[in-house]
C-alpha cells in the first residue's frame, strides 16, 4: 500500500478511536448521575414526617404506604437502567478496545512501510 493511503487510514483509525472513547466516557458519566440518583433516593427514607401529639396524619392517611410503593417502584426503574447502561458501558469499552487493536495494527503498518521506503531509497 502506498504511504498516503495508510496515512489516511491511520487518521481514519485514529477518529474512531476518539469517537469509541468519548462514547465510552458520556455512558460512565450517565451511569455515575443515575447511581447518585439511587444514592439520594435510598436516603430519603419518609421519617421526616411531621408528629402532631404523637400521631403521624400521613401513616394515617396512608400516605407513607404510597410513598413508599413509589420509592420501590423507583429503585425497581433505576437498577433496571442502570444494568442496562453497564452492559452498554461494557459494549462500549470493548469497541475501544477493537478499535485500539486496529489503530495499533495500522501504525505498526505505517510504520513499516516507511521504513520499507527508506531502504529502497537507501539501495539506488
Amino acid at each position: 500500500m502506498e504511504i498516503k493511503k495508510i496515512a489516511h487510514l491511520q487518521q481514519l483509525t485514529g477518529l474512531i478511536v476518539q469517537a469509541d472513547l468519548a462514547a465510552l466516557k458520556q455512558t460512565g458519566a450517565e451511569r455515575i448521575a443515575l447511581e447518585q440518583d439511587l444514592a439520594n433516593l435510598a436516603a430519603i427514607s419518609g421519617e421526616e414526617a411531621v408528629l402532631l401529639n404523637g400521631f403521624q396524619p400521613a401513616q394515617f392517611c396512608g400516605a407513607r404506604n404510597r410513598w413508599d410503593l413509589w420509592r420501590d417502584r423507583a429503585r425497581i426503574a433505576m437498577n433496571q437502567k442502570l444494568a442496562r447502561l453497564r452492559v452498554r458501558q461494557e459494549e462500549e469499552r470493548q469497541a475501544v478496545q477493537k478499535s485500539f487493536g486496529r489503530d495499533q495494527a495500522v501504525q505498526d503498518m505505517f510504520d513499516r512501510c516507511v521504513i520499507d521506503a527508506e531502504r529502497r531509497q537507501n539501495r539506488f
